[in-house]
């Protein structure tokens, strides 16, 4: 059975990703996988350097990670920039 797209194109926007296999519209991604397996490097790559975004909301266990703080240090002067916080961080309980 074939099923149509019900998109409206005015609602899907210009949105586009630097890199071809990367979704071309709005998303939600969730890691998983046991301790030292290389979920928090994954997520700082394809942060850093595969996704164009206005906002990201990051929400970990713990944000004193040096990653973590890493990259609340780097986004820190780009929301200054822009005038409005790209990076939303949290370590309460979803």
């Amino acid at each position: 059975m074939k099923i149509p797209n019900y998109d409206i194109k005015e609602d899907i926007g210009n949105y586009k990703q630097l890199y071809q296999f990367m979704p071309d519209r709005c998303f939600r991604m969730l890691i998983c996988g046991p301790s030292g397996s290389g979920k928090t490097n994954s997520l700082l790559h394809t942060i850093m350097n595969l996704l164009y975004f206005d906002k990201c909301y990051l929400y970990a266990k713990n944000l004193e990670q040096s990653k973590y703080e890493y990259l609340m240090k780097t986004f820190k002067p780009i929301s200054k920039e822009v005038g409005y916080d790209i990076l939303e961080v949290s370590n309460v309980e979803i």
